[in-house]
């Protein structure tokens, strides 16, 4: 059988098997995956998703929505977890790439509200939390719960997707979107929020505004 590291299909080469636009990289993945028979293709994809590795999550923290779309369409998870437990939809929202969002969102809407298996944040409160402004519009847009909170279990000894906050994670617990924002500064995704509705005199679970 075939193994996606055989046809060249790991994150390393995605991102340097061209030296053009992401885009670019993203429209000749495509087209590559497209060239493999639906069986061959569907034995790499199997592959990926139990090495822990799935394409489906590369893709995603990649931005690659085309490439993206064929695997989908040849029957690839979008709900099968790299190794540290993110779906593709939580690592688009953190990357804030909206294109891929949108895809993965058309294909499973119940993936709207999936918790991160981290700290138990949703796509909108990852996507708020890094500013990715794009993805919170296109997140709100498809109906995100804008009010949906943290609710990290053992919130003491995790930390979120991407690294440190400067905050502990325990006083990250019943913020919802709009308190991930403003506490990180970023304007334009708190004005998204108040723009589609959210509610600035929300408290938190520690009574934050």
């Amino acid at each position: 059988a075939l193994s996606a590291t055989g046809v060249g299909l790991t994150a390393t080469s995605w991102t340097s098997s061209c030296d053009s636009s992401q885009t670019d990289v993203d429209e000749v993945q495509a087209r590559h995956l497209q060239e493999l028979g639906p069986i061959e293709l569907r034995e790499i994809v199997r592959e990926s998703e139990a090495s822990g590795e799935p394409m489906c999550a590369t893709a995603a923290g990649l931005g690659f929505a085309k490439t993206l779309r064929v695997l989908l369409l040849a029957g690839a998870s979008p709900r099968a977890a790299d190794s540290r437990g993110r779906l593709p939809i939580h690592l688009a929202a953190w990357k804030g790439h909206a294109a891929v969002l949108e895809v993965l969102i058309a294909h499973d809407p119940s993936m709207l509200e999936a918790p991160d298996k981290k700290y138990r944040g949703t796509p909108l409160t990852l996507a708020a939390m890094h500013g990715r402004v794009s993805a919170v519009r296109t997140l709100l847009k498809a109906g995100a719960n804008r009010d949906a909170v943290v609710d990290p279990p053992q919130a003491s000894t995790l930390q979120p997707v991407g690294g440190k906050l400067d905050v502990p994670m325990a006083n990250l617990h019943g913020m919802n979107a709009l308190h991930l924002a403003a506490m990180r500064g970023h304007t334009e995704v708190v004005r998204a929020l108040l723009e589609s509705g959210a509610d600035p005199d929300k408290l938190s679970f520690r009574n934050f505004p």
